[in-house]
């Protein structure tokens, strides 16, 4: 594997740009201790979105050919980007933004007070946290690449997830981000 496809820890253990899981431990322990001090059905169901979301915006990564640093920067988006969800539920009781904060903005605050890209490159922490902040956003500003990429693996996948809660089975694993940038041009109701 060449030095573009890796990446590593802390402690300078190579990985491979898609191996995630320091962390995915890192968010699980975030989640736990939420669920632990506000057990209940809303967070433990906010925690299986995520990996959900997580699942698809793999598929979505393979399927665009996305690798090293912007595949990388994808899969931590979708990973951390509902973390703001879990202090808007214990705070206001709801997961609306209108009654309470943008869960997006949220989410980008907790990622920096946890130091959850730590030992990240400073480009994947800029990609991450666009992607984070804009992925609830009705339609997005002008964003170059690859943060527009990015930021719609994520999108994508967490509409993905939305779609088959609602009973919406889609039918293929992952929507392309390009058909994705052609749906903003589509008005939601015609």
């Amino acid at each position: 594997m060449n030095k573009s496809m890796m990446h590593t820890y802390e402690n300078n253990t190579p990985q491979a740009w898609d191996d995630i899981r320091n962390h995915e431990a890192l968010f699980e322990s975030f989640a736990s201790m939420y669920l632990r001090e506000h057990p209940g059905d809303m967070l433990r169901l906010k925690r299986e979105h995520t990996y959900k979301v997580l699942a698809h915006a793999r598929a979505i990564v393979a399927q665009e050919g996305l690798a090293s640093q912007e595949g990388r920067a994808a899969l931590l988006a979708a990973l951390y980007h509902d973390t703001g969800r879990f202090p808007q539920y214990v705070r206001w009781r709801t997961f609306s933004d209108a009654e309470s904060e943008n869960h997006g903005y949220l989410g980008v605050r907790v990622v920096k007070k946890e130091h959850f890209l730590a030992g990240e490159p400073p480009n994947i922490h800029k990609w991450v946290l666009t992607a984070i902040a804009l992925h609830n956003r009705y339609a997005l500003p002008a964003l170059p690449e690859p943060y527009l990429t990015i930021t719609h693996v994520v999108r994508d996948a967490d509409k993905l997830d939305i779609k088959s809660r609602s009973g919406d089975t889609p039918k293929a694993l992952a929507i392309s981000t390009k058909v994705s940038r052609l749906m903003l041009l589509i008005p939601l109701s015609m």
